[in-house]
């Protein structure tokens, strides 16, 4: 059994990095099944890298250990750190929450993953991969395919060196892609930073909308992006529907965004100006109650994902979550459909197909106000199954185990 597990990931700056957020919620799930935690951020731009804390932020507390070192720090200083806080914490287990742009600006840790890899030797290892390599969506730049090429070698590699006991993913398309590459992995999907219980902040939402001009929001049809809006956003599907949605509901419609938007402000205008009968608001960054109040008074959410990449996104889950069904504006790619949706999945509509190819009656079909999605403990619980059926460490760490 599991006693102890030390998470390591890129950034741990809440709300600032959705891996990090991830790995935040799972340690705060774990901690209260008893475990001991150990969370360590391996490249942190949020730390400074001067003063007294010399580029590491560390907090201890009964079960939780939190050690964020700058990714200011030399690589050498940075992975030399690790190796002490792993060898004090001596973890049963070191799970790896794994994006290629959390350790190098570019995607391209080379030096990072042979460094990383040689000090995670000696403990049973868990790699979750979040992403895989760049270059898939099929309208990628010949760019991004080169640089796709090259990761997806430099991931293999890196793969091959560590021999992980467990390799998780959260999505039926990354498991292909490995599969591929000839690595067996196990699905992990992703879960819903905003739980869907609890009060929320329908007050502050609603002076934050005055502000922007909206007076009475229950007017509209309200659709919503939460989190990145990426630049290949297929607008044009989704404006148009959100508008014929919103026309059979006889109101206008309301086009919202929380969160870090990426993309979004540059892609407001550009839609504004195409698309004139709807209105555009963007709420910004928003406390965790006023997310809360923002998706559960969505008529329907709103993503730039493809259908085949919505399981990796924890943004999407927080929508399902709440019950709230789910425009998306293109396939990506074709793949099987399943026999059945998966969980969640029933709240998805295909914008990038006509209402009129829609199903007969699709409204009542649709389960509103129901959790179907994963929660974080049953992820965390999954997680730990999974571990506990794994091999111990191939070899000892290098000091007594207490």
């Amino acid at each position: 059994m599991i006693e102890k597990i030390s998470l390591l990931c890129g950034a741990l700056e809440p709300g600032a990095n959705g891996v990090g957020d991830y790995a935040l919620r799972l340690a705060e799930v774990f901690t209260a099944q008893g475990l001991a935690v150990q969370l360590i951020a391996l490249s942190d731009p949020f730390v400074e890298a001067e003063g007294r804390s010399d580029g590491v932020q560390t907090a201890r507390g009964k079960r939780l250990e939190i050690v964020r070192l700058s990714r200011a720090l030399s690589l050498t200083r940075r992975l030399g750190l690790l190796e002490q806080a792993l060898n004090r914490f001596t973890p049963d287990t070191v799970s790896l929450q794994y994006v290629l742009t959390s350790f190098h600006p570019k995607g391209l840790p080379w030096r990072f993953n042979a460094e990383l890899a040689r000090r995670l030797a000696p403990y049973r290892l868990h790699i979750m991969l979040h992403e895989t390599w760049f270059g898939l969506d099929l309208n990628a730049s010949l760019t991004q395919r080169l640089y796709g090429m090259i990761q997806k070698q430099m991931l293999f590699h890196f793969l091959r060196q560590t021999r992980p006991e467990l390799l998780t993913l959260s999505n039926p398309y990354y498991q292909e892609l490995l599969r591929a590459g000839g690595f067996a992995s196990r699905r992990l999907p992703a879960f819903s930073n905003i739980s869907p219980v609890g009060k929320g902040d329908d007050r502050g939402l609603a002076t934050r909308l005055r502000g922007l001009g909206i007076e009475q929001p229950e007017s509209y049809l309200r659709c919503g992006f939460f989190g990145g809006i990426f630049p290949n956003t297929p607008g044009a599907a989704l404006l148009t529907r959100a508008g014929e949605l919103a026309a059979r509901a006889n109101k206008p419609a309301l086009i919202l965004s929380a969160g870090r938007s990426g993309a979004g402000p540059g892609l407001f205008k550009t839609w504004a100006r195409d698309f004139p009968e709807l209105t555009f608001v963007e709420l910004g960054a928003l406390p965790d109650p006023q997310v809360k109040s923002y998706l559960r008074n969505l008529d329907y959410g709103l993503t730039g994902y493809p259908h085949y990449l919505l399981g990796k996104s924890s943004q999407i889950a927080a929508i399902l979550a709440m019950g709230c069904p789910l425009l998306v504006g293109w396939q990506g790619r074709e793949m099987a459909e399943p026999p059945l949706p998966e969980p969640g999945m029933e709240l998805i509509l295909r914008a990038d197909r006509p209402l009129a190819s829609w199903p007969n009656r699709w409204q009542e079909a649709l389960p509103r106000g129901r959790c179907s999605v994963a929660t974080a403990e049953e992820v965390a619980a999954a997680m730990i199954a999974l571990l506990d059926q794994t091999d111990r460490p191939r070899h000892a760490p290098s000091v007594t185990r207490r």
